[in-house]
């Protein structure tokens, strides 16, 4: 494929998390928070990472159309803006890395892009820090996004406590969460997504660490038989809900079950409708993960 169809869909910032989330329902994987570039070429707008934009990206342009047509339904009461653009694949990765940065998730955390390498070389390090080079490609992860920064955070303090043996990641895009795990020492790490784009990104992104422990498919969550010491499911709270069985199938009695793609005003009845104690619940932006024992 010699291009893509950028589709620059534009929205009230306020809106912004509305309008991913119901990408995501859409089974939208491949898009960015920003223009990156592209509206500011189609639109003469001169801001080109602004916080009221996502760019979604698409084989041609009658995907892109449907899609837009499929967001304005769903979400009749936001007010959306769509154009699309015809773009050169060498253009659109040359745009997208303008804007795209390493991105520190904590003290002991750092992510970074693999055009950055230069920030991972500036930065002293400690002997507890993990480093991940990541390429995300068209998937969705690169640690930017509060949901993912809330699942690391809650890795983080599982791992801490216990390195489990094995570690599934559900909605597992870039490969970012299993990556952390395998590199704090999980032995058996395996990331299910349902595009297959996004899975042969988190192949290449685990080659790229250097993780062999970590594996990838986008088989159906119902076909994995054996159980898990430590399961996260970063995805939307309607599939979160229909994968409810499976999720808990594969989670080992006992384990740490870590859930996020939750709008935080979603919590509370999530919650209740799966008679849940969480351990922790936190909150950034109009998001919300939970850390649970099975």
């Amino acid at each position: 494929m010699d291009s893509v169809v950028a589709l620059v869909i534009t929205f009230t910032p306020s809106s912004k998390d509305i309008v991913i989330a119901q990408l995501l329902e859409l089974g939208v994987c491949s898009f960015q928070e920003g223009g990156f570039g592209f509206r500011e070429q189609a639109s003469g707008l001169s801001v080109p990472n602004e916080e009221d934009t996502i760019t979604c990206y698409f084989d041609n342009e009658r995907e892109a159309k449907i899609l837009s047509l499929n967001l304005r339904d769903a979400l009749p009461d936001v007010k959306l803006e769509s154009e699309t653009r015809q773009i050169a694949n060498e253009e659109w990765k040359e745009s997208w890395k303008q804007y795209s940065r390493s991105v520190r998730i904590s003290e002991n955390l750092l992510i970074c892009p693999t055009w950055d390498m230069d920030a991972m070389a500036d930065e002293d390090s400690s002997p507890e820090e993990v480093r991940l080079v990541l390429d995300p490609g068209m998937a969705f992860g690169t640690g930017a996004h509060e949901t993912t920064k809330m699942c690391l955070s809650f890795l983080e303090q599982c791992c801490a406590q216990s390195i489990p043996r094995s570690f599934l990641d559900i909605g597992s895009g870039s490969g970012i969460l299993s990556l952390y795990a395998a590199k704090r020492g999980v032995s058996e790490v395996k990331g299910v997504d349902i595009s297959e784009d996004a899975v042969q990104v988190a192949i290449e992104n685990a080659n790229r660490n250097e993780v062999p422990q970590c594996s990838f498919t986008s088989e159906p969550l119902s076909r994995i038989e054996k159980t898990y010491d430590l399961v996260c499911a970063n995805i939307l709270s309607s599939t979160l809900t229909s994968l409810w069985k499976d999720i808990l199938r594969c989670t080992s009695p006992g384990a740490p079950l870590i859930l996020s793609g939750i709008l935080s005003q979603e919590v509370e009845d999530f919650v209740d409708l799966h008679s849940l104690s969480p351990i922790e619940v936190t909150h950034e932006a109009e998001w919300a993960a939970i850390l649970l024992e099975r």
